[in-house]
């Protein structure tokens, strides 16, 4: 079978041309042959480059052989290149195949070009076949040289003695020397001393044996740093016998620090988990326990185990619990839980009130990969629940006053005795500070003191005049205690407040009872006493005017003495009614509103025109037993006490009579009363009032606040001991500015045979 062959022929004759062709198909060719005579047309086809062979005639017209040569060597076409020529000698033989030809051939001798051409197509494959290897050693070569400059690994090779041969530029960063410095080093130069031992006994096992194993070194830089390498290396070796060692260190410093801090991050978890008071378990996808603390086993109430071997759904099972309880079906499902179950819960594996967690761990392709789980013990919590249900019990239920505020007095509670007492409800005291309930009689220093006080977290004990929401004043009690968190800080304040408006009031009562008493005992001794020596001088005064003669001088000096023994003797009388030791004084029953208007008849006469006087006088308030002339005496001092507080001011004088019933609870506000009916005499003025000290004495003997020689200051304590004798009880109230008020209490008596009560002695 013949083989084809590309030809490109250099000829100007036809003849030789097919004289080639012949020859070539003699030899077993089939020859595809394009001829070209012009160097135009030789470059065409040259440019093309789809040919096997040139074949060009040394010497024809206007182009030589020789010319021809030197354009095919421009294109570094690697095909054989042959001259033929009828003529040329030898010499011009060598100095074409000086020039680049392959061979040389005369046209009268063209046997030999088939083998030639045959040698010449051998050879050139040959060549193409080397230039190919060579060009892809070449590349590979490059290649390698890229990646060793550029690699981020370090890579050196040494001798046998441990002298750096070759090293890239990665182990300027790295070791901090450059490639020129290393390059005159050892490794051993650059070992850590104390890892030096480990990395010579690991090099000496791979020069002793075909194995590479990777081991670790450290390695110091130049700027003293330590940097961890992962070392490689293989043995050089040369006709079996090792030359030296190449290898590749990986920089691991930041992995062993990520390393050391993960350890480090696992031993501080496992620590912090143990201190842990809540259970923590963490469990795989299959349910086997990776990790857990003690209290985990604890609230489950069995013995530790391996916990290589122990599985989650082996301890529920333990427990009693069953398959699908909310715990299991959580960590089957993968899905995260929060839920709170009690004591007795047929779910609950820890056998008391817990709150569980369950939180499911994926990784980054969202399978799930784990479950931490999360048990809190509600026992204690359950308990300071049920004992501030009880403290709130107590608060909500308690008849004192609660208010709880900040460390600003801002009121966060208040109980229902609070609303109660103050007026102010719930949501109105809420959210305000505490001085909604100010008095404004108290300075600034006071409550100064006051928070000063609690605030360094003592305790503040006293009392207040607050106004509640009607605008009353009431006296309180007061207990203000700071409450601390746990770091010792204050959080809040708790006030405890007393209503002690009533005790107030009673004690005062009291005091003003026994001070009362206590002076009508000393003025109805006085007075007694007072009464013997005065009798003694009335009867000697008499008897002296007896003895002397009717126009003697003398006897009217002594007139003057008895007109002021009379006097004494008057106000020995009303101080005895003061004292109610007069025990000549008859009660009867008698209509009271017929006892006042008779009264105020008498007043009329006499009473100043300018004063504008209201009545109100109740015709069926009733029977009292009385004596008619003390309860005159009575109505007619406490009128003309009137009058006389109303000089200068715009003067209204109110009598009301009425019936009144004093219950337990106003009974319980006087000491002076019993619960029953009672017939209510009330005479106010629109005076100037008085302030809270004359209030405090109005009542007592020879106390008054008349200019001197108006009055002796006896005339309201005669009314306060004409009424005390009476059973009843009298009452003041006024301000200054706002004229005044006295009540008189008379109990009533259900028919007229009602036994009568004599005055208590000595009051």
């Amino acid at each position: 079978m013949s083989t084809s062959i590309r030809i490109l022929g250099v000829e100007d004759s036809d003849q030789d041309a097919t004289l080639l062709i012949l020859e070539l198909k003699k030899g077993g060719f089939a020859p595809n042959y394009v001829r070209v005579e012009t160097p135009e047309d030789f470059y065409f086809e040259l440019e093309k480059g789809d040919y096997d062979i040139v074949i060009s005639d040394y010497s024809m017209p206007g182009f030589s052989g020789i010319e021809a040569l030197e354009m095919f060597k421009q294109f570094e076409l690697n095909i054989p290149f042959i001259l033929i020529s009828g003529t040329v000698g030898e010499e011009v033989a060598v100095e074409a195949m000086r020039l680049g030809a392959q061979d040389y051939l005369m046209k009268d001798r063209l046997t030999r070009l088939t083998q030639v051409i045959k040698r010449e197509l051998k050879e050139a494959r040959f060549r193409r076949e080397r230039q190919t290897v060579e060009k892809e050693f070449r590349q590979k070569e490059e290649q390698y040289r890229i990646l060793f400059e550029n690699a981020t690994d370090l890579v050196f090779s040494s001798d046998i003695e441990g002298n750096i041969t070759s090293i890239n530029r990665a182990a300027e960063k790295i070791t901090s020397y450059s490639c020129e410095e290393l390059l005159t080093m050892k490794i051993s130069d650059i070992i850590e001393p104390e890892n030096m031992n480990y990395v010579m006994e690991m090099i000496a096992k791979n020069l002793s044996s075909d194995d590479s194993p990777v081991f670790e070194a450290v390695f110091i830089a130049k700027d003293s740093r330590k940097v961890y390498g992962e070392i490689g290396v293989s043995v050089l070796r040369e006709n079996s016998m090792a030359i030296g060692i190449q290898g590749i260190v990986r920089d691991i410093t930041d992995r062993k620090k990520a390393e050391a801090e993960l350890e480090k991050s696992r031993v501080e978890w496992s620590r912090a988990m143990e201190f842990f008071q809540d259970a923590v378990g963490i469990v795989d996808g299959s349910g086997k326990i990776v990790r857990a603390n003690k209290a985990f086993y604890e609230m489950m109430g069995i013995e530790l185990f391996d916990t290589e071997e122990l599985n989650i759904q082996s301890i529920l099972r333990s427990v009693g619990v069953s398959s699908d309880c909310l715990l299991c079906n959580a960590l089957n499902d993968g899905k995260d839980m929060v839920t709170i179950m009690e004591k007795g819960h047929p779910d609950n594996p820890a056998g008391r009130p817990a709150e569980f967690v369950v939180k499911t761990i994926h990784g980054g392709d969202g399978e799930r990969m784990a479950a931490l789980i999360g048990i809190h013990d509600l026992t204690s919590q359950r308990e300071e629940e049920k004992e501030r249900m009880r403290l709130a019990k107590v608060m909500e239920q308690s008849a004192d006053m609660v208010v709880v505020t900040d460390v600003e007095g801002v009121i966060q509670y208040v109980n229902p005795a609070f609303e109660k007492l103050t007026g102010y409800s719930r949501a109105e005291a809420i959210g305000n500070p505490a001085n909604i309930l100010k008095s404004g009689h108290y300075s600034k220093n006071f409550y100064a003191n006051l928070w000063k006080k609690i605030l360094k977290g003592e305790v503040w004990q006293g009392k207040f005049r607050n106004r509640i929401k009607n605008g009353a004043l009431v006296n309180m009690s007061a207990t203000i205690s700071p409450v601390l968190d746990f770091n010792g800080q204050i959080v809040s304040f708790v006030g405890i407040l007393r209503d002690t408006t009533k005790e107030d009031m009673l004690e005062r009562q009291v005091r003003q009872s026994q001070k009362m008493q206590a002076l009508g005992v000393l003025a109805g001794g006085v007075a007694h006493e007072f009464n013997n020596v005065l009798t003694g001088i009335m009867t000697y005064t008499e008897m002296t005017q007896m003895e002397l003669e009717e126009n003697d001088i003398a006897i009217g000096f002594l007139d003057e003495s008895m007109k002021g023994c009379w006097k004494a003797r008057e106000i020995i009388r009303q101080i005895l009614t003061f004292s109610r030791s007069d025990s000549h004084i008859k009660l009867a029953p008698a209509k009271i509103s017929e006892l006042v208007n008779d009264s105020l008849s008498f007043m009329r006469a006499t009473f100043p025109k300018n004063i504008e006087k209201r009545l109100d006088i109740d015709p069926d308030a009733g029977l009292i037993m009385a004596n008619a002339t003390q309860i005159t005496q009575v109505v007619l001092n406490l009128c003309a006490n009137a009058e006389h507080a109303m000089r200068g001011a715009r003067a209204v004088l109110t009598v009301k009579l009425s019936k009144k019933m004093v219950d337990e609870e106003m009974a319980a506000t006087n000491v002076e009363l019993k619960p029953g009916p009672y017939a209510l005499l009330a005479i106010s003025d629109s005076g100037r009032g008085m302030d809270s000290d004359t209030l405090e004495r109005i009542f007592e003997p020879f106390y008054t606040t008349k200019p001197k020689d108006e009055g002796t200051g006896m005339g309201l304590s005669v009314v306060h001991g004409i009424v005390s004798a009476h059973n009843g009880s009298i009452t003041v109230e006024s301000e200054i500015g706002q004229g005044a008020v006295f009540s008189v209490y008379l109990p009533i008596v259900e028919h007229v045979g009602a036994k009568i009560t004599e005055p208590a002695p000595g009051f």
